[in-house]
């Protein structure tokens, strides 16, 4: 089987959410602080940006979050999936591009994505960073959770490996991801940290946004 053919496999959500477990060893259990540190405040209308075919981050804890992907399949999964299990009892999917959002201005309390953006090239993640600023009200919050190059492939051998093989073409290090952000939220302040997710060695970058009200 070739690249292509396994790419086009991972469009079944079932064959995505196995392959999740398969390739990120440890991650749930490494993650879960972190994100309830991340996520632990998110209230009101939440955006869950590319949100594939299941929640993976922590469903706020009052109010709804709002799912949209470009694989209608995965949109239909993630509205399918049992809500009650994660703490949200309104949940919604849309099918749409990240870079052109269908919401109106100020429409959410929260955006958040995790793993888009190494799918995508800088010119689109920095339309994707745009949308998600414009559709969060004042005050609101943009949280970004996204994989980077490990420092020395040396060092890190497997998580290299695993990266390279990684169907996203744009992996980026962490100094070109905070570039293509801030460029894109220069009203925004970011909180930035990096830590090492799977028992692999991946990593990733955890950015927090606060989006500046806006002034009467």
């Amino acid at each position: 089987m070739n690249r292509s053919s396994l790419y086009r496999l991972l469009e079944n959500p079932l064959v995505y959410s196995l392959s999740q477990s398969i390739l990120l060893p440890g991650a749930r259990q490494m993650l879960a602080a972190p994100y309830r540190r991340l996520f632990g405040a998110s209230r009101g209308t939440v955006l869950d940006l590319g949100c594939g075919p299941e929640l993976s981050t922590p469903s706020p804890l009052e109010g709804v979050i709002v799912g949209l992907d470009i694989n209608p399949r995965y949109v239909t999964q993630y509205r399918r999936a049992s809500p009650a299990s994660q703490g949200s009892s309104n949940r919604l999917g849309v099918t749409g591009s990240a870079a052109q959002l269908p919401f109106a201005d100020g429409r959410f309390d929260e955006s958040r994505s995790v793993g888009l953006f190494h799918h995508l090239p800088d010119q689109v993640v920095r339309q994707t960073v745009f949308e998600m600023c414009r559709v969060v009200r004042g005050s609101g919050r943009v949280i970004i959770v996204d994989n980077v190059w490990p420092r020395s492939a040396l060092c890190r051998p497997l998580a290299w490996a695993t990266r390279r093989l990684d169907r996203g073409q744009w992996v980026r290090s962490e100094a070109d991801l905070k570039a293509v952000v801030a460029s894109a939220s220069p009203a925004v302040r970011w909180s930035i940290g990096r830590m090492t997710y799977t028992l692999s060695g991946l990593e990733l970058l955890l950015m927090e946004g606060q989006v500046e009200a806006q002034k009467s």
